[in-house]
């Protein structure tokens, strides 16, 4: 795994399991630091199992985020003759 979630620009539609949602409130001084914030959401998605993050809403004193991680490939089945 990762050592930190990257952020996603879109919500993604295939290819992804949803692992959940992180969400920080923030204090008056915590909210001129965005960038900060962000990489607080990524450490805490990162603490649930999640790989990629996508913000969902970021307008007032609360993010909130959605946490997903890649599904897991299909084994193929190897047959040794």
């Amino acid at each position: 795994m990762r050592g930190i979630a990257e952020e996603l620009d879109r919500a993604p539609a295939l290819g992804f399991d949803r692992v959940g949602a992180v969400e920080m409130t923030l204090t008056p001084i915590g909210a001129g630091d965005f960038h900060g914030s962000i990489e607080e959401i990524a450490r805490a998605a990162t603490e649930i199992g999640g790989e990629y993050f996508h913000v969902t809403n970021s307008l007032g004193a609360r993010i909130t985020a959605e946490v997903y991680r890649r599904e897991p490939r299909p084994r193929r089945r190897r047959w040794f003759s």
